[in-house]
């Protein structure tokens, strides 16, 4: 019975992805709801890692209409410095500022009903919601909304409220991640979709959603996801005035593009600079180099016109702080001068190391952000293999490891060398190639930019994969897919989906449970079979390309779509353990109450470092 279940389930759950009608609809808000729903489902109240408090401590202090972190909240003092007599966060105040808004939405609401009880209630209309629309039968409907309103009745059953007073400016930060996340999907989807088809726009969300480490960030109080939206709405606004796409908007479009450098150089200036320098190169020397030369400066004047505009949060930040607006947070925290001792007699909680910096008014120290991330020449080479390929560091996924399909980019960049290496610049710079352009120039950005993160031995301990290089993903799978659409793959996607959903729903407990039974408690054992697992899956991948480029036959491109639904459960598997069993401390537990119970349950038998102290699962009491 349970296996006919689980078979009608997978059978349902593909149609949803894959069924065709007569008028293709737009399923980008599918996408949203669908990863903002799951994403919701592992969220936990919490922090991660501990420059998460840096961004907590200065919304706490944002919401009282100050941008010093006079107050402490949550952990110590890590990331605050005294600057001028002010004691100032590391990081920009863009992450805060957004997540503002749905502070000041959740205190309003909590004062009439628990936050976490209506965000359960959420989850349960939205998944509701997404199941009536995306499925006609009422069988279908009924085979899914059983086990998701059994599954709500158990989050009632043991709901304890949020103490929102507490905990309220750590799930403001969460929400948002969530929701940038949930865009970013739905806008992965939109982009691909455009430039190929329905089918290959949806592979690309699948990815993106369970095949890739957005997910795991997107459950984190980090700024990568906000930076990572912005970057992707940039290429794609971008695109969709080069094709023209929205009729008689596409300017605005083009305007609105580079528009989103200067929010995404507000998040993380050194991650904004690939955008801005690929936009800017496409414009020139593919979109507008057959106008006249007045009508070029114009459009550069209007461009710079709309990049300084966008910019003023980043320059209205800085000036309030230290009066210069080219002096980021990020500076003042690297290039100081310890002048002060530690007041023994204060509150740990303000134990805030007296530390200042002479800031001269007409100094430009933007520029120091990128000698913190520039690695030496002579090291990027090998770098770069333990950053795609291979590394030393036992629980570290290089980018290969963590999204096996991205393997095959290589192939299409070295293409994308060789036909730079044999045409004339004429041909290089023809109007049809600009994407391709775009990508290249944006990729090798952002790995300059970020050379020196990727060496292993030194900024990515304590790291699961490498964050930093979160925006060349899409990138990496355009290149991908380009190649790969050639061999017409994405012809067999409900074999794909078919695969992945049946590996991820009896393998992935399956495999829990014999660590739970065989008792391997160690970390660094769940690591060696996320490793194993990816470098299964791209043999697998290599392998069957390989049989399907010989045999041209229905049945290797078969075991080739077998093999991309493998991959995406490898990494699908290692994203849910990291995301779900080593989870937050400290934490509120998660949104949905049942998830504490299955999170302790699991965590406790395979030996989370985070909450080993804590006593066997039977003493567990929700928070």
């Amino acid at each position: 019975m349970i296996k006919m279940y689980a078979g009608s389930w997978i059978r349902h759950i593909k149609l949803v992805l894959t069924k065709e009608t007569k008028e293709t609809k737009d399923k980008s808000l599918v996408f949203f709801l669908l990863a903002f729903s799951l994403l919701l489902t592992f969220c936990q109240v919490g922090l991660l890692l501990n420059d998460e408090w840096i961004s907590a401590n200065q919304l706490v202090n944002l919401k009282n209409g100050s941008l010093t972190v006079d107050v402490i909240k949550y952990g110590g003092d890590h990331g605050i410095r005294t600057i001028n007599g002010k004691p100032v966060g590391a990081y920009t105040h863009a992450l805060p500022f957004f997540a503002l808004p749905i502070y000041f939405v959740l205190s309003a609401i909590d004062h009439l009903v628990n936050v976490r009880l209506l965000l359960n209630v959420l989850w349960f209309v939205l998944l509701i919601f997404l199941i009536h629309r995306s499925f006609r039968s009422k069988k279908e409907r009924f085979l899914l909304v059983t086990p998701i309103l059994i599954f709500f009745l158990i989050n009632i059953y043991h709901f304890k409220p949020l103490d929102f007073a507490r905990w309220g400016e750590i799930l403001s930060i969460n929400l948002l991640n969530i929701t940038a996340n949930s865009i970013i999907i739905a806008v992965v989807y939109k982009l691909f979709r455009q430039i190929y088809d329905e089918k290959i726009g949806i592979f690309a969300a699948v990815v993106c959603l369970f095949g890739t480490p957005f997910s795991i960030w997107a459950l984190t109080g980090k700024d990568h996801t906000l930076s990572l939206l912005f970057l992707i709405l940039g290429i794609y606004l971008f695109y969709s005035y080069v094709t023209g796409y929205v009729a008689n908007s596409d300017q605005k479009r083009k305007y609105l593009a580079f528009s989103m450098f200067g929010l995404a150089l507000w998040v993380r200036p050194e991650a904004s600079i690939p955008l801005f320098i690929s936009l800017i190169l496409t414009e020139i020397l593919y979109v507008s180099r057959n106008k006249s030369i007045q009508a070029q400066i114009l459009n550069l004047i209007k461009i710079s016109v709309v990049i300084v505009i966008s910019l003023t949060p980043y320059f209205v930040n800085n000036y309030l702080l230290f009066e210069n607006i080219f002096f980021p947070p990020m500076v003042a925290s690297e290039d100081v001068i310890v002048v002060g001792k530690v007041n023994e007699s204060a509150p740990v909680a303000h134990q805030i190391q007296e530390k200042t910096v002479l800031i001269a008014k007409s100094s430009t120290k933007i520029f120091d952000v990128f000698k913190h991330q520039v690695g030496s020449w002579l090291t990027i080479p090998k770098n770069f293999v333990a950053l795609f390929v291979h590394n030393d560091n036992g629980t570290l996924m290089t980018i290969f490891e963590a999204t096996p399909i991205l393997i095959f980019s290589a192939f299409m960049i070295y293409r994308f060398i060789m036909f730079v290496k044999y045409k004339n610049l004429s041909k290089i710079i023809k109007r049809e190639n600009y994407l391709n352009f775009l990508f290249v120039t944006y990729l090798i950005s952002h790995l300059i930019i970020y050379s020196k993160q990727a060496d292993p031995t030194a900024l990515w301990i304590g790291q699961w994969d490498p964050r930093y290089f979160l925006p060349i993903y899409v990138p990496l799978l355009y290149f991908s897919i380009s190649f790969l659409n050639r061999y017409e793959v994405f012809e067999k996607t409900k074999e794909i989906f078919e695969v992945f959903i049946s590996c991820s729903i009896l393998l992935t407990p399956s495999i829990i449970y014999g660590f739970i039974v065989f008792g391997h408690r160690d970390f660094n054992n769940l690591y060696a079979l996320f490793k194993i697992l990816a470098w299964i899956a791209i043999l697998f991948l290599l392998a069957s390309f390989v049989y399907m480029i010989k045999s041209k036959s229905e049945k290797s491109r078969r075991i080739f779509a077998y093999a991309i639904g493998f991959s995406l459960f490898s990494t699908f598997f290692w994203i849910f353990n990291i995301g779900f069993i080593y989870g937050k401390a400290p934490c509120a537990g998660f949104i949905l109450p049942a998830m504490n119970n299955v999170h302790w349950y699991i965590a406790w038998n395979t030996g989370s470092r985070f909450f080993m102290e804590k006593g066997p699962p039977i003493t567990w009491v929700f928070i």
